[in-house]
């Protein structure tokens, strides 16, 4: 071969090299660019996921009861629901009536709380009374709220129980908490919320000690959560509820229509809260009237009728 040949192989050579070169990184960036949309479409579903609430129906078993009131379920999943008549009914977790209280003289049952261990609360607020009881629903004591210093001049509206065997109350009279020890009823504890609550507007509903915290709800601003001293640590903006129940982690709620479930993060903002279908309640029945948390996930269904056990998944 001459040399007029070796140079044309040698310019052709160098020439396919440089072509190469500049493929590279072309070829390099489709891949940089094709990671990039996948990511950001990874993460884009992810968002969505955890923003989508998840809908499951539950199985509900259903015992007859007519027109159920006020329910707590114990740490051991019996079940305490105010009859018709004000009589507080023990049932079992598979719906089998076990005990009835019957009040000597008729009242108002505006509390029910079962959720300590081995105890009871029943407050009637139109006799301004605290009886409590044993679990065989057996009266331990009772407590007519006028006839001790600190509470004779209360309107108490919501009353519930404290793991050391103390009193939460709510004065609706004078907006504050009221912490009082059953062994000393005169040394009681005085919480204003005149500066939380909103005045004249507030309605507040329900008290309840859970996880060593102490949870109120005013059905026009929300829930209010307090430590076990009474101090105040934060507000859930949920308007409109009737009712407190909690699961868990979780506030839990019956819609309206009273056909699904769904809860609220306690303490996680960002979590996604679940949702359920319901079966439907009773023929006579629009939709369900109460939902009960009780433990290990425990759901209780009350309607006209009939009350529905069931559990989340």
């Amino acid at each position: 071969m001459n040399r007029l040949a070796w140079a044309v192989l040698a310019l052709l050579s160098l020439t396919g090299s440089k072509a190469a070169a500049q493929q590279a990184p072309a070829a390099g960036g489709g891949a940089t660019t094709a990671a990039t949309t996948a990511a950001t479409t990874a993460a884009t579903t992810a968002a969505t996921t955890a923003a989508t609430t998840t809908l499951d129906s539950l199985h509900v078993s259903r015992v007859p009861f007519a027109r159920p009131g006020l329910a707590s379920a114990d740490p051991n999943g019996v079940l305490f629901v105010a009859d018709a008549r004000q009589n507080i009914v023990q049932l079992s977790p598979t719906g089998q009536t076990l005990l009835t209280y019957s009040m000597p003289t008729r009242g108002h049952l505006a509390a029910l709380d079962a959720g300590i261990t081995g105890k009871v609360l029943a407050f009637y607020d139109d006799r301004q009374q605290i009886t409590l009881f044993d679990r065989f629903l057996s009266p331990i004591a009772t407590m007519q709220l006028s006839d001790y210093p600190g509470t004779a001049t209360a309107l108490v509206r919501a009353a519930t129980l404290a793991p050391d065997g103390t009193i939460w109350l709510f004065d609706e009279r004078d907006l504050a908490l009221l912490h009082l020890d059953p062994r000393d009823p005169g040394a009681l504890t005085r919480v204003p919320l005149d500066l939380l609550l909103t005045g004249g507007r507030s309605d507040v509903r329900a008290l309840r000690m859970y996880q060593n915290r102490l949870y109120l709800l005013d059905r026009t601003s929300g829930v209010y959560v307090f430590d076990i001293f009474g101090a105040f640590i934060r507000k859930i903006p949920l308007t409109g509820l009737t009712d407190l129940q909690l699961s868990g982690d979780e506030l839990l709620i019956l819609d309206a229509d009273g056909r699904t479930l769904h809860t609220e993060p306690l303490y996680s903002p960002t979590a996604a809260p679940l949702r359920w279908a319901l079966p439907p309640a009773a023929a006579a029945s629009p939709g369900w009237a109460r939902a009960v948390a009780g433990p290990g996930g425990r759901i209780y269904l009350l309607t006209s009728g009939e009350i529905g056990f069931t559990a989340r998944p």
